[in-house]
């Protein structure tokens, strides 16, 4: 009996989940007739289109044989994704779909007796997708738990900016200051440090600007951390650097920074939005899990923390690798490539984590917020 492999670039698309690891030897999987296309009839999956929703199963194609669907199925020897998919749906070919909704499956073809999995529509509830639009999306989210901290890289808005004060002096005559130094803080309009409070001393490295030009935020380098000591009202701030991570040098920013951000539930879209990367906290060209990356939409559009953006791509990989532009990109499917979970929306900006990426992330590259997703 023949099986079919089918690869596509930036992604390995099976068409035929292996057994489980802990199947006796001999044992092989039927291999399914090829899948129709056609829009939501037939079996649902159309060789490109992971759907990442629930309760409906119109929206993969199956007919539940099931009157009440579990919330888990525990893994038993012989299992494979086709044949569970096959006996709660009646439609294997909803496997792949399946194993987008299980980011613990992290290689569908290595499933073992006793994993639990969790079904699409079962008694826990679960992700519902957007209007019925097929959402392509696969992989793991492998990344490490607890909250994020930002290091050397930070991000502030414009209402964050105005509020700083700058290093304006010290009382050593050096160039570079550190540790145990003294400095002299302009407080400037609206700056009103409170003694005994550390505050970040932090430098601007770059502008963050959405498609239409405008500014909302900025990217900056953290330099250290100083605590005010005197405050009088008329005068410049007296501060000790407690930290210097970098060398802190007259004109450095100083002010209140958030470096630490808890991963946040998932919170359900409530509209439609599309927007595009337009930075990232690393100095890298492409970013994955894990990394840190804002996105040019925020609460003023309608996103709110815990949204889900999905990175988008059209059209020939090969003319998007060379920067080629397409004739007509609205001929073109639209491709998820990975997903971006919202850490901190800002009044113009999202501050996101990428959870899962199929391919890299760019700057530039074209993000969408799908209403229920």
């Amino acid at each position: 009996m023949k099986t079919r492999l089918c690869i596509s670039v930036g992604a390995l698309v099976l068409s035929l989940p292996l057994l489980a690891a802990a199947q006796e030897s001999g044992g092989a999987a039927p291999a399914p007739a090829a899948a129709t296309g056609g829009g939501g009839s037939g079996s649902g999956f159309d060789g490109g289109d992971f759907v990442i929703s629930d309760n409906n199963p119109a929206l993969w194609g199956g007919v539940r044989r099931r009157k009440d669907v579990p919330e888990f199925h525990v893994v038993k020897q012989g299992d494979t994704l086709w044949d569970v998919c096959d006996t709660y749906y009646g439609d294997p070919w909803a496997w792949p779909q399946l194993w987008a909704y299980n980011k613990s499956i992290t290689n569908p073809h290595w499933i073992y007796p006793g994993d639990r999995i969790r079904l699409l529509g079962g008694a826990g509830g679960g992700e519902s997708g957007a209007g019925g639009e097929r959402i392509r999306l696969a992989g793991s989210r492998s990344h490490a738990a607890g909250p994020m901290a930002f290091k050397q890289n930070a991000f502030i808005d414009p209402k964050e900016m105005e509020g700083a004060g700058a290093v304006s002096g010290a009382n050593e005559e050096k160039l570079l200051l550190a540790n145990r130094d003294e400095i002299y803080i302009d407080k400037g309009d609206k700056m009103q440090p409170q003694v005994g409070k550390s505050y970040a001393v932090y430098r601007v490295k770059k502008e963050l600007e959405n498609s239409e030009g405008d500014k909302v935020g900025y990217l900056v380098e953290v330099r250290g951390t100083a605590q005010v000591k005197r405050a009088p009202q008329d005068k410049v701030a007296t501060a000790e650097i407690t930290e210097s991570v970098l060398p802190i040098e007259r004109g450095d920013k100083v002010g209140p920074l958030r470096r630490r951000f808890k991963r946040l539930p998932v919170v359900r879209a409530n509209k439609d939005l599309d927007g595009a990367v337009i930075g990232a906290l690393a100095d890298k060209v492409m970013h994955a899990n894990d990394d840190i990356v804002f996105v040019d939409l925020g609460t003023n559009q309608g996103v709110q923390n815990g949204n889900r953006f999905l990175v988008v791509e059209s059209g020939d990989a090969r003319r998007r690798l060379m920067r080629e532009g397409e004739d007509q990109p609205e001929k073109w499917p639209r491709e998820v490539i990975a997903e971006i979970s919202v850490l901190d929306a800002r009044e113009n900006v999202s501050i996101g984590l990428i959870t899962r990426a199929l391919k890299p992330v760019e700057v530039g590259d074209k993000v969408t917020l799908r209403r229920g997703y």
